[in-house]
């Protein structure tokens, strides 16, 4: 606003509208931000073309096309008096107006030191100005310590198939700005969400809770070599007023990105007055790859890792990530992607081989040797010795040091949350996905994963609340509806709400997106209970269109069905169907507690008893609560549930005591008892009735 202001004074003053008065620069400035002012050659032709091109500079509408500091507008000024500058090119630079041919000749160069010396006193004017806003407005700012940040979604300036690129560029500014102690950033996944929104910024700001909204543009000119040009044009708005704290616009080759990365990041901490400590400037100078095409490969990869846990977005992660290091075998941050894409596919059964986990290790392994300090490497290895090895210790510890690197990154606190929920640490996990949400208040998946934490504690109100947070974020969330379910059952055994929930579900999210995340609840004996007649149909009907190789659910769905209508035969040949199935995933992978459970509950339905505890039994063995509390505590439960459907009323009633003296998942209560009707068998048992009484 100042540089506009020296601008707008000058054009005044030069343009001689008479009777002259010098206006202020508040006035000059309100005159002339909502209109473009015409060439002041117009009004004085004799103006030097140098003189007024420095004018005209000045009063360009967009922040970032201006001179962002007087020392840049003395620079210019130098220049025309001393045409040779001396000055070099550089690979990342700030975008500059034409070059202005160096005027000649006596009665110009007469014309050049007034034109000097009027805009030396608009300058002083200016700057005097400028300074006493800068005192006022950085007083204010340090007053409020608002030092939140989101970096919105750069807009591409390029063709559809760019999209990719500046969606990457604006992740590697925020990963640059997360690394920094002294500001807090909302995480990626919120602010992606307002890509291309209409919405004011105001609206944004009270949204995310952030006082500064940092956006821009992306160019990216293709030539098809390493002479690729890239203009980026970042600006940071002020919330609270919508004053434009800063602004700059570069031009760059694509191996200077990473240089305009760091210097955007450095930029906007300066501006909200956060110095950097040394080994944040360290970091934020690394360059990761210095190869374009591999490092175009990464953000492609990058792009398709991100999008969702899809199996043909993840495998193709995979192919591209893999091209970027065959391209740079020293490209540390590829390999954590790499490492990352291949933990996702073992991870959600994608590919659930020791070949998949080897891959990943290797990638992981590779990523810290070429940069053992590089926060993307340690949440690649944390990865796999919680997802690959259940080894919750080590996770911690490469956790822990990618913390220290960035301190407010959400994904690293949610990372570290699942991790020590796994632990049996509720309340720790719980208070650091409170911590998540605000860092990532527009994140469906930090409300639904906050919600199951608290559900757990008890925290029925809370974990109701975030559940339609995130139903209100992202209405295609199943696992917002099932949760609901889930709390209406363990709070109030509300088995209206419940099916209502999941019939708004399916309404909502899709029928096929429903049948993925309901089939994990049949093991607690929840779907007879959720599923209303015309929800069963819906999912009945689903299923009937999808492979019988794909999942079992369809054949269970089928066989709900059957057992409701009273057909009995039909329910027996969907069930042996669903056990050729099962036996079969059992085999290729026999130390799946997942699988094995899910081959127990098909013998109990076929009422193959000893069988089914049998295999029950193996599956709790196999992930005990001492080495898992989630997925341990829920194979502990349903083998509770055999116990008690098998008779065995001493071995169930155990298990489920030591369930239900802790927090434990499911969130088993005496609503949720009452509503389950296989306990209905230890109804007059005295210690059923104990933990009855003594319930929440």
């Amino acid at each position: 606003a100042d540089i506009y202001a020296v601008g707008a004074l000058g054009f005044e003053m030069l343009a001689g509208r008479p009777p002259f008065v010098a206006p202020t620069p508040q006035a000059v400035l309100a005159a002339h931000v909502t209109q473009s002012p015409e060439p002041v050659t117009r009004f004085r032709a004799s103006v030097p073309s140098a003189f007024a091109a420095v004018i005209m500079r000045c009063l360009e509408k967009r922040p970032a096309d201006r001179w962002q500091t007087a020392d840049e507008l003395l620079h210019q000024l130098e220049a025309m008096a001393t045409p040779s500058g001396g000055t070099e090119p550089t690979q990342a630079v700030p975008s500059t107006a034409a070059a202005v041919p160096p005027p000649t000749g006596g009665r110009t160069l007469r014309w050049q030191r007034a034109g000097y010396l009027v805009l030396g006193v608009v300058l002083a004017l200016a700057l005097a100005w400028g300074v006493a806003r800068h005192r006022a407005g950085r007083g204010l700012e340090e007053a409020s310590g608002d030092k939140t940040v989101v970096v919105l979604p750069f807009e591409n300036l390029g063709g559809p198939k760019d999209e990719y690129f500046a969606d990457g560029i604006t992740e590697e500014i925020t990963n640059r700005l997360t690394g920094i102690t002294g500001l807090k950033v909302i995480a990626r996944s919120s602010a992606k969400q307002y890509k291309a929104t209409q919405k004011p910024l105001r609206q944004i700001g009270e949204e995310l809770g952030v006082g500064y909204v940092l956006e821009g543009t992306v160019r990216w000119e293709h030539t098809g070599d390493s002479s690729s040009q890239v203009r980026v044009s970042p600006e940071l708005i002020r919330v609270s007023d919508g004053t434009n704290v800063w602004a700059h616009g570069y031009d760059a080759v694509m191996s200077g990105m990473f240089q305009v990365q760091s210097d955007i990041a450095g930029e906007v901490a300066n501006a909200l007055h956060v110095a950097l400590a040394e080994p944040e400037k360290q970091a934020m100078a690394v360059r990761p790859t210095a190869n374009q095409e591999a490092y175009d490969y990464y953000l492609q990869g990058h792009a398709h890792l991100e999008r969702d846990y899809s199996g043909p977005d993840l495998f193709s992660a995979v192919k591209l990530l893999e091209k970027a290091v065959a391209l740079d075998s020293t490209f540390a941050l590829a390999y954590a992607d790499l490492a990352r894409a291949n933990d996702w596919l073992y991870w959600f059964y994608f590919d659930r081989s020791e070949e998949r986990l080897a891959r990943e290790k290797t990638a992981a392994d590779r990523a810290l040797q070429l940069q053992p300090a590089l926060p993307e490497a340690h949440v690649a290895m944390a990865y796999y010795h919680y997802h690959g090895q259940l080894d919750y210790d080590r996770a911690l510890q490469e956790l822990e040091l990618a913390r220290q690197a960035r301190p407010n990154d959400a994904e690293i606190l949610s990372v570290l949350a699942f991790v020590i929920r796994r632990q049996g640490k509720w309340e720790e996990a719980y208070n650091t996905l409170a911590r998540v949400i605000e860092l990532d208040p527009r994140s469906a998946r930090g409300y639904v994963e906050g919600a199951t934490t608290a559900a757990v504690l008890g925290r029925y109100h809370q974990a109701e609340q975030w559940l339609q947070q995130a139903i209100a974020i992202f209405p295609g969330e199943p696992r917002g509806y099932t949760g609901q379910a889930i709390v209406a059952i363990a709070s109030k055994g509300d088995r209206p709400s419940a099916q209502a929930a999941i019939s708004r579900g399916l309404a909502t999210a899709g029928v096929s997106q429903m049948m993925r995340v309901t089939s994990g609840l049949g093991a607690w004996g929840l779907l007879p209970v959720i599923l209303s007649d015309s929800a069963l149909a819906s999912l009945h009907s689903a299923s009937l269109g999808e492979s019988t190789m794909d999942s079992a659910l369809g054949y269970n769905l089928r066989a709900m069905v059957a057992q409701r209508e009273g057909r009995r035969a039909d329910q027996k040949r969907f069930l042996d169907s669903t056990l050729v199935y099962q036996r079969a995933l059992l085999k290729s992978r026999p130390d799946e507690p997942a699988y094995r459970m899910r081959l127990a509950e098909i013998y109990l339905n076929l009422g193959r008893t000893a069988e089914a505890i049998r295999e029950a039994e193996a599956a709790a063995a196999l992930r005990p609560v001492s080495k898992d509390a989630l997925d341990g505590s829920s194979l502990s439960y349903t083998l509770a549930r055999m116990y008690a459907a098998a008779g065995r009323s001493d071995s169930a009633l155990a298990r489920l005591e030591r369930l239900m003296a802790a927090p434990h998942m499911p969130p088993v209560t005496a609503a949720w008892l009452r509503v389950d009707t296989v306990w209905a068998k230890l109804g007059s048992n005295p210690r059923f009735q104990k933990l009855l009484a003594g319930s929440k």
